[in-house]
């Protein structure tokens, strides 16, 4: 992943769905495949778009499920 990638892109702001599986845009594919290589289970989705306004999967998104028990 370049610093160019990291800055304009937002790389490291990518979606964790679970332990092993991660959500990256399609754009970045250093990045997907270095992951790939670390043993995660990586899914791409094009993603450009969301970039002209700043943000990246964790803008994008709200959780899915809470727990609503306090701890």
């Amino acid at each position: 992943m370049s610093a160019e990638d990291a800055e304009t892109k937002l790389a490291c702001n990518s979606l964790i769905l679970d332990e092993k599986t991660i959500l990256v845009a399609e754009e970045l594919p250093d990045l997907a495949n270095a992951l790939a290589k670390a043993g995660q289970e990586v899914i791409t989705t094009p993603f450009d778009v969301v970039y002209l306004w700043g943000g990246a999967f964790r803008c994008w998104h709200h959780p899915l499920v809470r727990d609503s028990r306090m701890d």
